[in-house]
This record gives C-alpha cells, sequence and structure tokens, in this order.
C-alpha cells in the first residue's frame, strides 16, 4: 500500500451501493453514510412556491427549495476516528447500523472491511496528520 497519505487514492470517497465512506467537514472526521432517494429531487414544477422562497407539497409538507437539488438524501451510521491512544476505532451512531438490513447491511460490512484493510497500516502520526490538516481547511 502506498504509505503517503495525501495519495487520493487512499483517502478518496468509497462506496457500495447506498452506504458510503467520506471525510466529513462538518464533522471533522470520517464517516460511514447511507443514502436514500430524494423524494422531492427536480420536481418544482410539482409543488406551490410559498413568499418565503419554500415550497408545500399536495400532502401540505414544507420544503425548501435546497431539497429540490440534489437525487440522494443521506445520514451518518458511523464515524471512522482516532480514540485517546491513537487507536483507529468506529463509533456507531445510536442504533441506526441496526436498521440497516439485506443489502444495506452487507455493503456496510464489506465497506467497513475494505476500509479497515485500507487504513489499518498507516502510521498512527500520518493519519492524525491528515485529520489535523483536513480540520484546518
Amino acid at each position: 500500500m502506498n504509505d503517503s497519505l495525501y495519495n487520493d487514492k487512499i483517502f478518496e470517497e468509497k462506496r457500495i451501493g447506498k452506504i458510503s465512506f467520506r471525510w466529513s467537514k462538518w464533522n471533522k472526521s470520517f464517516e460511514f453514510v447511507r443514502y436514500y432517494k430524494n423524494p422531492y429531487y427536480d420536481d418544482r414544477d410539482k409543488y406551490t412556491r410559498t413568499v418565503f422562497g419554500s415550497y408545500v407539497t399536495n400532502e401540505g409538507t414544507v420544503i425548501d427549495e435546497s431539497s429540490l437539488k440534489y437525487p440522494e438524501y443521506c445520514y451518518t451510521i458511523a464515524f471512522f476516528r482516532l480514540d485517546d491512544y491513537n487507536e483507529p476505532r468506529v463509533e456507531l451512531v445510536g442504533d441506526r447500523v441496526f436498521d440497516l438490513c439485506g443489502e444495506d447491511l452487507l455493503d456496510f460490512r464489506d465497506l467497513g472491511k475494505k476500509v479497515w484493510d485500507d487504513y489499518h497500516d498507516l502510521r498512527e502520526s500520518q493519519l492524525r496528520e491528515y485529520i489535523n490538516n483536513k480540520n484546518q481547511t
């Protein structure tokens, strides 16, 4: 495995099915997320625009214009972080992983194994340096 942390292949986003591993600027760590279809994507013509710039569906749901821009939404399942001893850890977010079933559960397992295999050889200081650099951007 290439030892350079700045090699795009090492830290690029990885996805299997609806499960993805990526860097989160918001959480300042790596995370596993599950994507799901955005039911409002690109259906602006079906909704009534309000004076506030939002939209109202036929069912009465108020949605923001940004909800119409992306074909998928996602939520975090788990984080991949270094603990106090600089050991890599997977931290689950509540019980979200238990909501996964079928292909999603298998994809999470397979992607988690791939990430673990890709990263377990990195020296702790390299991973910490990468995270610190990402947090400064």
